[in-house]
């Protein structure tokens, strides 16, 4: 206990997700916060320190290397889609029974989801201007990766992801995650929309990414351009969101062009795959048992950073993923100067810097190999709560 009556720990650690912004601002009678003093005594590197670790090459940008990546990816998905389409038109196919007909596209179904997600990761590079030197070259290829291929409108993405870069691990201004403490819990739990998610918890990796985009939640929309995300957008700003979005539904309509009456099981399905990846790596990609936030005052860019952390799928998936996954934490702390090809030399240089200087405690990898089954189980034991006494608020 430290002499303010809250925690006063060395290395305060935990798990899970968002508190609304009613909980931050809770008062007790004399104005106070109600929420326990949580002390964090730790050091940490500057960001110029953590850069010098660094070789000049892991910040050189290459479209030639984007571009070969962006067409591996596209290659795999149209391969995948090809399959599902070519089964689908098939006489002999259609006279198969309606279960046996599920139980062999959904293998097919899972890797076009999963080149979806791949496809997604380097139009990524493009929201964070490290696919190109080139700026229009930055534009366009989002454009086509997200809004095209993928239906999810670009530039309002990149805008709610540079906001949750900028703010990563503040309980209240990091957008695109949700961290409930757990001394809220009833409260949160009354309102309909969030006991919803919490009793269908198990399922909601399937669930997540449209609703996110498509309906607004938690941050506001991606499709209509509405809520906290926008509140301070300018009007060239809403013009840009709403250009892809447009490029999005146009898109919808093409895929329907071109897929006809194969649409839901060749694009659908493996988008609602692809929603899956994209839920299931980034949820662990913040959530851990040994996680801190920060409320005002005690955040800053590096400690948010370090409170990330790079985990090993195996079975090649890394790599097929572009290194999301296990070069995440160097990422964060550059996430406008790494192209993803760089992110395991950059973690490397990282970690050894880390290590001379003192501070290999802050880098954090698990191995999870079982992710696939590990998401559903973390959602269903912890939900997006976190512990109070890991949510910080006060740094020596």
């Amino acid at each position: 206990k430290s002499g303010h009556g809250g925690v006063h720990a060395r290395r305060p650690r935990s798990a899970m997700c968002r508190a609304p912004d009613w909980a931050e601002q809770e008062r007790d009678a004399a104005g106070k916060q109600k929420y326990r003093e949580v002390v964090l005594d730790q050091k940490y590197p500057s960001l110029g320190q953590i850069k010098s670790w660094l070789p000049k090459e892991v910040f050189e940008l290459s479209t030639a290397k984007s571009m070969a990546y962006w067409a591996r990816d596209a290659g795999g998905m149209a391969a995948m889609m090809g399959a599902i389409v070519g089964l689908c038109r098939s006489g002999a196919f259609a006279a198969l029974p309606f279960a046996l007909q599920c139980a062999l596209l959904l293998p097919l179904q899972f890797a076009a989801g999963f080149f979806m997600w791949c496809m997604f990761v380097v139009g990524h590079d493009c929201g964070h201007t490290t696919f190109s030197p080139h700026q229009p070259v930055n534009e366009l290829m989002g454009e086509l990766s997200h809004s095209v291929l993928l239906c999810t409108p670009f530039a309002p993405w990149r805008r709610s992801h540079h906001r949750h870069h900028s703010y990563h691990n503040h309980i209240k201004e990091d957008y695109s995650h949700m961290w409930y403490t757990e001394s809220q819990r009833s409260k949160v739990l009354r309102l309909p929309h969030l006991a919803l998610h919490y009793t269908i918890r198990v399922a909601t990796p399937f669930l997540n990414w449209w609703t996110y985009l498509y309906v607004g939640q938690p941050d506001g929309g991606h499709l209509f351009l509405y809520g906290r995300l926008w509140k301070d957008a300018t009007t060239a700003e809403m013009v840009r969101g709403y250009a892809s979005s447009a490029v999005a539904v146009a898109a919808m309509f093409g895929w329907y062009a071109l897929l006809g009456e194969a649409v839901v099981r060749a694009y659908c399905l493996p988008w609602m795959w692809y929603g899956w990846w994209l839920f299931t790596v980034t949820f662990f990609q913040h959530h851990f048992d040994e996680m801190l936030l920060f409320r005002e005052g005690a955040w800053s860019y590096v400690r948010g950073a370090f409170e990330t952390i790079d985990r090993t799928f195996g079975r090649g998936v890394d790599h097929l993923h572009h290194n999301i996954t296990d070069g995440h934490v160097v990422h964060h702390l550059f996430f406008t100067k790494i192209p993803h090809f760089h992110l395991m030399q950059a973690t490397r240089a990282m970690q050894e810097g880390l290590a001379k200087e003192g501070f290999a405690h802050l880098y954090k990898h698990q191995h999870t190999p079982a992710f696939a089954v590990d998401i559903h189980k973390f959602l269903h034991k912890n939900w997006f709560w976190v512990k109070d006494d890991k949510v910080v608020n006060k740094v020596l």
